[in-house]
């Protein structure tokens, strides 16, 4: 249906121009097709005791009236008219949108099921299926392929070993530990192309020197103090 203003011009014969206007109203009948709107699936999976809604919607002119809309389920090779039942309830909204409502679905409800809407120009046909979930089926064919995979899981390096193999503690620098510093060094350069250096070297570098005893700063004084003496 279109709405809209026409012109009309007329001539008279004396050189005279006539303009006339009317609105006026075209329609464009065409018969029952899916909307373009309509997003449903065509396919139903449900349970046994679950909801059911089947869905459609047309577009149509003129429009159908709710008598137009008819449901059918396809049993023992033929079509079937179906009705609403307090199991099964059909609605028709605004003759442009049908419902099929299943509140409890049982064994004799899968199956085909069609809707039909009619109107002065032509008829629509449209299918939808009721599916009952299907479980997972063995295998018909199995091969066994002799073959192993092997996974390497490379075993994280625990940093505690790494700094009690390398005795990097804080260590005196006079006494019987004296040695430990330089025995320390040679490790770490015998290990120098191994790809665990940079990791030692890392903790090594964090090894703090103790602080100085009071037995050096003595020493450091009484030397200073020879120097001074011996230049005056």
């Amino acid at each position: 249906m279109r709405e809209g203003i026409i012109y009309c011009t007329a001539n008279a014969g004396d050189g005279s121009t006539v303009f006339k206007s009317r609105m006026v109203t075209l329609d464009i009948w065409y018969k029952p097709r899916k909307s373009p709107y309509f997003q449903n699936s065509d396919e139903l999976v449900r349970v046994s005791g679950a909801t059911a809604i089947f869905r459609m919607a047309i577009v149509a002119y003129p429009v159908p009236s709710p008598d137009d809309f008819v449901w059918e389920m396809y049993t023992e090779s033929s079509w079937t008219v179906i009705e609403s039942t307090p199991e099964r309830q059909i609605l028709v909204m605004d003759g442009l949108e049908t419902y099929v409502i299943i509140y409890r679905v049982s064994d004799s409800d899968y199956g085909l099921y069609r809707v039909t809407v009619s109107n002065e120009i032509g008829t629509l046909h449209w299918n939808f299926k009721l599916l009952l979930p299907q479980t997972p089926t063995s295998p018909l064919t199995l091969w066994v392929i002799n073959k192993t995979v092997r996974r390497e899981t490379p075993v994280p390096r625990e940093k505690s070993k790494i700094s009690s193999r390398y005795n990097l503690h804080p260590v005196a620098s006079h006494g019987p530990q004296a040695n430990t510093k330089s025995t320390t060094d040679n490790n770490l350069k015998k290990d120098a192309n191994n790809s665990d250096f940079l990791e030692m070297d890392f903790y090594a570098k964090q090894v703090k020197r103790p602080p100085k005893t009071t037995e050096e700063d003595a020493e450091r004084k009484t030397e200073k103090a020879t120097a001074l003496s011996y230049h005056t």
